[in-house]
């Protein structure tokens, strides 16, 4: 068999081997492809003379492929099949109803609040996968911009056209302590005391931290920098030091007791947070997730 270099095959070459063999006539593979059998014979004839080679044989008053043809079979099983699932792929992404959400959030690396908000969302999306990428929490706007992100959850609000947000909840800023430390008895602690404290703070906040607490004058005796949420309550469980964190991030291990949270003892510190996602046209599951947080915030427990 010598294939033409001067042409190469076509789906619809492929299309015709499969209707032609399943169907056993070019009468009744043209009326499946929607042409004529004049049309069918010259495309067939025309393959023959690219392969260099019959494709099929007659026996009876069926069309038998030869072993050319079984190649070709073969083939256009796996290759029509393919394009037929990617069709359709692609249709229930362009319905939303199939993709990837990619999803990080600022200052925190704790996700133990979205498993129970899973259920509720994947009765609507069941073929939407949530993918964490908490390793892009310290440049989130910038990987929104890239599209490295399609929804952020963050305590700044973007001043960017490329970018918009919305308001998600309000929640305290706690003083993380140990379950033995003094201000844990009173439930709370003036800020000016965390000067003779040992500060553990995520890597990536440190700046805003020491800008906060440098316009209060207060100069922690230490800073001690980790990456992940829950290693810095380790440490504060374990009487390594203090911690400032919300409520909603912190939620699970003041739950389990391990650690204790106070109140800044001159005035509750509070925060916004927000959904930030790029501008333009985006999937209708990144929606639905977003008012999934916003109508059952991270700091309550029951879905609704």
């Amino acid at each position: 068999m010598r294939i033409s270099h001067e042409s190469a095959l076509e789906i619809r070459h492929l299309q015709l081997v499969r209707a032609v063999a399943e169907t056993g006539t070019l009468t009744a593979a043209a009326e499946r492809l929607c042409v004529t059998q004049s049309a069918l014979s010259h495309r067939l004839r025309e393959l023959e003379q690219r392969l260099g080679s019959a494709v099929f044989h007659r026996q009876g008053r069926r069309m038998i492929p030869t072993q050319t043809g079984a190649r070709l079979l073969a083939a256009a099983e796996q290759v029509l099949d393919e394009l037929e699932r990617t069709r359709n792929d692609l249709a229930r992404l362009s319905a939303g109803e199939l993709g990837e959400l990619r999803l990080s959030t600022g200052c925190y690396t704790a996700y133990h609040w979205l498993p129970r908000l899973l259920p509720a969302f994947q009765a609507r999306h069941p073929r939407v996968e949530i993918r964490l990428l908490p390793e892009l929490m310290g440049s989130l706007f910038d990987a929104l911009r890239r599209r490295e992100l399609d929804l952020a959850i963050a305590a700044a609000t973007p001043d960017d056209p490329q970018l918009d947000s919305q308001p998600l909840f309000d929640d305290e800023t706690l003083i993380l302590v140990h379950p033995d430390h003094p201000a844990a008895a009173c439930g709370s602690m003036p800020l000016a005391e965390l000067a003779a404290e040992r500060l553990i703070i995520h890597g990536s906040t440190r700046m805003a931290y020491e800008s906060f607490l440098r316009r209060r004058g207060i100069a922690p005796r230490e800073i001690t920098e980790l990456m992940l949420s829950e290693a810095i309550v380790e440490w504060v469980a374990a009487g390594l030091g203090v911690t400032l964190m919300d409520r909603w991030a912190a939620k699970r291990y003041l739950d389990l007791g391990i650690v204790k949270g106070v109140s800044a003892a001159e005035k509750p510190l509070r925060r916004s947070w927000h959904a930030v996602t790029p501008r333009g046209e985006l999937p209708n599951y990144v929606g639905a997730l977003v008012e999934l947080i916003r109508s059952n915030p991270p700091t309550l427990d029951p879905v609704r």
